[in-house]
This record gives structure tokens, C-alpha cells and sequence, in this order.
């Protein structure tokens, strides 16, 4: 009878742990969804892909503005923005949706690969509260939905014998498999992973069946590979190579380097990355140790895909652009806890030896959430991450401010994307409008592009919003400004965001 109690207790208890975790994890996404953020730079970049084209057709071809998205992202916002408009709620409706998906795919996977419950309600606490997962819940970027196509396919993949079903239905599901990866370029991972999994495991018994769905599914990759894929990875190494650079492993010490700063990146604001790499290396060894198992194999070849295409200069993993390796890595971190603790002293010492490990790497990373909760909400927690820059504002102060007639709009290449959209979104397009772009970002050199365009006894309205390639341009604007301003109207800085008003 105590028995029984202690195990009702123990189910009462993991349950509503479960629950409470998962209710959390639902409110946090939610509530930063409807919080309607503005568009920053790349999300309106993006956009103007999605609103500029005139057919599905061109979404075939690598985007303008510096972008690139899988095909069926594009497509499901094109038509989502003919039907609904294109504010930005309706842009992230697909990230937001499949993100809250994700919450339940992620427990399901955990409670079937995880037979000790405490470590199935400390991998689903770290995935509720992870600062990114919840951020690109409410971007109009393609990372979240990557997260969810690549939890989805580790399930499916789990439980698919491809080997059981006729030939015909094997070139069905072959390029059923191939559809994914229109919707997450990570997704070849996984589905790298799966095909590596039956390959080894048959010992070269591979029956006719396995050929017609890996060559069903080759054929549609390598084509689409060819003539969409490469082509869009050749113009964003054309015009990021550093930002892509910075995530391929070119030594050890840069794979060390990477593992580093994607855990700082993953679990901010953690900074105690040594015992994350600790519980990162036992979970690593608990789950080699139970490779055979199908999803842990899965799982392990998933992440050593995307390593091996780092290390060939295929695809960066490197933090928002390796989102889709989160759950795994909060499986290695809490596998570690995978274990009967109870049945000998010795289990349950290193027990206590993990779960302080634990609490001393993300004591900090819980700590922060109660703090920020404290002070400013669930919404404070997505600012931290990543610091707004609001060009909805920005728009309607130059809107406010600005003779659309008689003055002139005078933009950096940072705020070109941003107005664009939100011109479109005010109804306010100019006619009289001057891109500032120097060939670099000395003082000389932004000296000499102001003084060519603009010319005396004009007025003038600048819009500068933050440029990642010149933050130093803003205090050049300011210096150039006190020294040659006829008339200073007004000078505003929001954000990251500045906005004078001069007659030069």
C-alpha cells in the first residue's frame, strides 16, 4: 500500500511538472508572438522577397536583399500575405505555429528515448526556457521551423523501416522524404543521418526496396541541389562570407572554438559553459554507450552531418543557423541523468555529482529568467537576446517630421530594407531619396559620399539605422553634421536607430 502511494505521489508529481513546464513553455511563445515586434533589418529584407514577387516562380531563383529561405517558406508566406496581408503577425504566423508544435514533438521524443522521468522533465524545462527558441518563435526568419521539420523527421525517421514495404510505395516515400527539405535546408541532416543508419545496420543486406526509395529521394535532392540550392548558397557566400566563414571547422581548436560559443549562444544568460561542456560529454558518452538504439544513433549522425558539412564548407553550424541542433544538444546535456540512481551507492553519487553540475551551469540561466520576470515580463527575456530595432517608429517619425514635396529622406544601406517595407506597410513612398553607401566606412570616405550627393540650401532628413558593418558611421553623421548644418531642426536616437533633421 506505500508502495503505491509513493508511486501514485511520484506520477501525480512528474505530471504536473510536465504540465506546468509545457504551459509555460505555450505562454512564452504566445505572448512574444502577440507582442508584434517590428521587422528588424534582415526580417524586412525578407519580407520584400515575399511581397515583391510577382509569382512563385521567382522564389526558384536565389533572393534579392542578401536572403535566402527554403522554397515552401516562401510559398506558404507569399499566400498567407495574399489572403491576410502582409503586418508582420502574419509573416511569423508559420514560425510561431510550428515553433509551439515543436514543444510537443520535443516531449513526445524525450519521454520515448528517456526512461528515468527526472531527466525527461530537465531536457523539457531547458527546451521551454531556451532564450532562442523562443525568440525565433517571433522572427520572420526560417530557424524556428527548421527546429520543428528536424524534430519531426528524428520521430519519423525512428520508427520507419523503409525495408518492409514494396517497391512501389518505397518511390512514394521516397520523395515524400525529399519534401521536407523544401521547407528545412537542415533537414538533409537528419535525413543524411537515417539513410547512413540502414545503410550500416543491413551490413550490405539491402533489399531492392531501400534502392528505389534512396535513389527516389537522391534524384530529387541532387536536382534541386543543382539548380536551387547551390546557386543560393553562392550568392549568400557572395555577400556574408564572413558571417559564413565564421561557422565552418577549418581545425580542432576552431570546433572547440564553435561547440564554445553555441552553448554561450543556446543557454544566455549562462556563462558557465565548462560544466555544460561536462554534462555535454557524459550525455555523449551515455548515449554511445546506447547507439544501438535507434533515435540516439539518429541523433548522434545528425549532428555529425552538419559537422562534417562545416568541415567542408557546405553549411555553417554556428548559433541561429544551427537552431535545429538545440534539441539534441539538450538531449546530450540531460542523458547524462538517464540512469536508476536508486539502485546502489554508487549511482546515486554520481547522481548528486551531475545534478550539481547541473545546477552550477544553469543556475545562472534560470536565475536570469526569475530576474527578468521580476523586473519586466516574459518579453524582457527576448530583448536580452536580442536588442529591438524599431523601424515601425522609425518610419512614423519620418512620416511626421518630413516634406515628402520639398526635403529629401537620406538613408544608409542598414535602413534601406527597413524603410521599403514600411513604406509600403504606412502607404508613404518618397520620391526624394538619397542611399548613402561609401565604398568603406572611414570618416574621409562617408565625408566625401555626403558632401557628392547633398546640396546646399537643401533640407534634409536622415534615417541611420544600425549597420553591423559600420557602427562607427553614426558618430561620423553627428561630427559632419555640427560642422556643417546650417540649421540642426532636430536630432532623435532611438534604439539603435538615429534620426536628424538638417538644411545643410
Amino acid at each position: 500500500m506505500r508502495n503505491l502511494n509513493i508511486t501514485l505521489y511520484k506520477n501525480v508529481l512528474y505530471n504536473l511538472s510536465v504540465c506546468l513546464i509545457v504551459f509555460f513553455a505555450c505562454f512564452a511563445r504566445i505572448f512574444v508572438y502577440l507582442q508584434n515586434r517590428p521587422l528588424w533589418r534582415d526580417e524586412c529584407a525578407l519580407a520584400l522577397n515575399v511581397i515583391n514577387a510577382a509569382s512563385f516562380e521567382q522564389f526558384l531563383t536565389p533572393l534579392n536583399y542578401d536572403q535566402c529561405a527554403p522554397l515552401f517558406f516562401m510559398l506558404f508566406s507569399k499566400i498567407m500575405t495574399i489572403f491576410f496581408g502582409a503586418s508582420e503577425l502574419v509573416l511569423r504566423f508559420l514560425p510561431f505555429f510550428l515553433s509551439l508544435c515543436s514543444i510537443f514533438l520535443f516531449y513526445y521524443l524525450t519521454k520515448n528515448i528517456f526512461k528515468n522521468r527526472f531527466a525527461t522533465v530537465i531536457a523539457n524545462a531547458l527546451f521551454a526556457f531556451n532564450v532562442p527558441l523562443i525568440y525565433y518563435t517571433q522572427e520572420f526568419k526560417q530557424y524556428g521551423v527548421d527546429v520543428f521539420v528536424c524534430l519531426l523527421a528524428l520521430i519519423i525517421f525512428s520508427k520507419f523501416n523503409i525495408q518492409k514495404y514494396n517497391v512501389k510505395k518505397s518511390v512514394l516515400f521516397g520523395f515524400l522524404a525529399f519534401l521536407p527539405l523544401l521547407l528545412s535546408y537542415t533537414y538533409a541532416f537528419v535525413a543524411g543521418a537515417y539513410l547512413f543508419y540502414e545503410i550500416v545496420k543491413s551490413k550490405a543486406r539491402l533489399n531492392k526496396n531501400f534502392y528505389a526509395f534512396f535513389v527516389t529521394l537522391l534524384i530529387f535532392a541532387l536536382t534541386f541541389s543543382c539548380f536551387i540550392l547551390l546557386p543560393s548558397r553562392s550568392a549568400m557566400m557572395g555577400t556574408n562570407p564572413q558571417y559564413w566563414q565564421n561557422g565552418f571547422i577549418t581545425s580542432l581548436l576552431g570546433a572547440v572554438r564553435i561547440f564554445v560559443e553555441n552553448l554561450r549562444y543556446y543557454f544566455a544568460p549562462n556563462t558557465l559553459v565548462l560544466f555544460s561542456v561536462l554534462l555535454s560529454l557524459f550525455g555523449f558518452l551515455h548515449v554511445l554507450k546506447r547507439a544501438d538504439k535507434k533515435t540516439y544513433a539518429l541523433i548522434l549522425l545528425s549532428l555529425a552531418f552538419g559537422i562534417f558539412a562545416s568541415i567542408l564548407n557546405i553549411y555553417p553550424i554556428m548559433k541561429r543557423l544551427a537552431l535545429w541542433s538545440v534539441p539534441s544538444l539538450i538531449i546530450l546535456i540531460t542523458a547524462g541523468f538517464d540512469f536508476n540512481y536508486t539502485k546502489s551507492k554508487k549511482s546515486f553519487l554520481g547522481f548528486l555529482l551531475l545534478l550539481v553540475l547541473f545546477v552550477f551551469s544553469f543556475f545562472g540561466y534560470f536565475g536570469g529568467y526569475l530576474k527578468s520576470f521580476c523586473k519586466n515580463g516574459v518579453y524582457s527575456i527576448v530583448t536580452y537576446f536580442h536588442s529591438s530595432e524599431d523601424a515601425r517608429y522609425g518610419l512614423k517619425l519620418v512620416k511626421q517630421n518630413l516634406d515628402a514635396e520639398n526635403e529629401t529622406l537620406v538613408l544608409n544601406v542598414a535602413s534601406v530594407v527597413e524603410y521599403e517595407y514600411y513604406s509600403k506597410y504606412f502607404n508613404f513612398v518618397l520620391e526624394n531619396i538619397i542611399v548613402i553607401n561609401p565604398t568603406g566606412y572611414s570618416r574621409e570616405q562617408y565625408f566625401k559620399e555626403l558632401e557628392k550627393n547633398l546640396k546646399k540650401g537643401k533640407t534634409y532628413m536622415f534615417y541611420h539605422s544600425y549597420d553591423y558593418m559600420s557602427a562607427k558611421v553614426s558618430p561620423y553623421l553627428e561630427e559632419w553634421i555640427l560642422k556643417n548644418a546650417k540649421k540642426i531642426h532636430f536630432i532623435t536616437k532611438y534604439d539603435r536607430s538615429y534620426f536628424v533633421k538638417i538644411t545643410y
